[in-house]
């Protein structure tokens, strides 16, 4: 990925986006959240496609999961498609929207399994033995 000619670009924006994000977050905006996030997360594997050698982790499966978060927010259900390196996406939604877009996922990819994950209670530093 560092042979990229982008590959430094994708950085410094990912290093612009941290107080925008933290933003966001402070001020509950879910809708320019997402939109950072599955921005950053396709111009990631994007500068995967211009490195030298290029690679590319997505497949078929991961790319009709962003398709398929693009075509629900036409509708109205907000979901963003994030990933990491590898063909695994994950969709950041509301709680209230999740049903729906499993069952959209289900109608796409029949034999797909789903894990559904929310926030957790945050940061706690224990000071002591470590693991």
């Amino acid at each position: 990925m560092a042979t990229s000619p982008f590959y430094q670009e994708w950085v410094d924006n990912t290093n612009a986006l941290t107080v925008p994000m933290e933003n966001a977050i402070a001020a509950h905006d879910f809708t320019t959240l997402g939109q950072m996030a599955e921005a950053n997360a396709l111009q990631m594997h994007a500068t995967n496609t211009t490195a030298c050698p290029p690679f590319n982790y997505l497949t078929d499966a991961s790319w009709d999961v962003i398709q398929l978060a693009a075509q629900l927010r036409q509708t109205g259900i907000e979901v963003y498609a994030t990933m990491d390196a590898g063909p695994n996406v994950k969709l950041i939604s509301k709680s209230t929207d999740t049903d729906q877009i499993q069952a959209q996922l289900q109608q796409l990819m029949p034999n797909i399994t789903t894990v559904v994950a929310t926030p957790g209670p945050g940061l706690k530093i224990v000071k002591g033995d470590s693991i």
